[in-house]
């Protein structure tokens, strides 16, 4: 994950998207940060962070994760209307339902532990 880095705001965000041409979809406009993190889970602050960033763009925030995220992570997400995807959900059309909605083995596979 990573690759070239886009200025939002003057904040660094991993990938700016705009669809062409425009649906008048939600995920029209995408806003995604890429956690890179094999040996730790993704926390609160990175879900909390993209979604500020897609709000000011207003965006979609997607938060892309290598391993997965902590529990309290997954349900700020939920609250906050974060997708939680790995970088193979990033490039699946439609992007994959709001993580509350998705399969149970989904869920399993990126929340790997409370916190």
């Amino acid at each position: 994950m990573g690759g070239h880095i886009e200025s939002l705001f003057g904040l660094e965000t991993d990938v700016i998207a705009r669809r062409s041409p425009l649906r008048g979809e939600p995920d029209d406009f995408l806003v995604a940060e890429c956690k890179d993190w094999h040996t730790s889970l993704v926390g609160r602050n990175a879900v909390a962070a993209i979604s500020h960033r897609a709000l000011l763009a207003r965006a979609m925030p997607i938060l892309v994760v290598a391993w997965g995220v902590t529990t309290s992570a997954w349900w700020l997400a939920q609250l906050l209307t974060v997708r939680i995807v790995t970088i193979d959900g990033l490039t699946t059309e439609p992007l994959p339902p709001l993580t509350e909605h998705r399969h149970r083995g989904v869920r399993s596979a990126l929340v790997a532990s409370p916190g």
